[in-house]
C-alpha cells in the first residue's frame, strides 16, 4: 500500500517529467515551480531538490542551474590571478554552453546568461587596444546596453 509520502513523491516525479519531457531541459523557472510544488505538497526543500536531481539524472534532463554553476566555476578559474575576461574566453563559454544545453539554448540566450553571470559576480573584463570594449559591443548587439 502506498503511503502519503510515496504519493507525494510520485506527484512530484510526474510534475518533473511533464516539464522535461518535451525538451529534456529544466530551466530555472521550471525548477522553481517544481520546488514550490514540492513545498506545497509538504516536502522539505532539500527533499524536493533531491527528487528533482534523481529524476533529471535518470531521465537525462539538463538542469539550467547546473549549467550555470559549471559556467561560474569556469569563469572563476579563468579569472584567478586577476585575469580579466577576454572576448576569446567569452566565445569559448558560449560554445560550451550551447553544446552542454544539447541544442536547447540559442546563441543569444547563452550569451545573455553568460553576461548576467559576469555582471552579477563582478568579474573584470579585459579591454582591447585603445580601450575598445568587446563586452559592451556584445551587450549592445544583444540589446542589453
Amino acid at each position: 500500500m502506498n503511503t502519503s509520502c510515496d504519493l507525494i513523491k510520485n506527484d512530484l516525479i510526474d510534475a518533473i517529467r511533464q516539464r522535461g519531457k518535451s525538451d529534456s531541459y529544466i530551466d530555472r523557472s521550471e525548477e522553481r515551480e517544481i520546488l514550490q510544488f514540492a513545498l506545497q505538497k509538504g516536502l522539505m526543500l532539500d527533499q524536493g531538490h533531491q527528487i528533482l536531481l534523481e529524476v533529471c539524472g535518470q531521465s537525462h534532463y539538463i538542469m539550467e542551474s547546473h549549467l550555470l554553476e559549471d559556467l561560474l566555476e569556469q569563469i572563476k578559474s579563468f579569472a584567478k590571478g586577476g585575469n580579466g575576461l577576454t572576448e576569446k574566453f567569452f566565445l569559448e563559454l558560449t560554445k560550451m554552453l550551447l553544446s552542454n544545453s544539447k541544442g536547447y539554448l540559442q546563441t543569444q540566450n547563452a550569451q545573455e546568461m553568460i553576461i548576467a553571470l559576469i555582471e552579477d559576480n563582478g568579474f573584470e573584463i579585459e579591454t582591447g587596444f585603445f580601450g575598445s570594449n568587446w563586452f559592451l559591443k556584445i551587450k549592445k548587439s544583444l540589446k542589453l546596453a
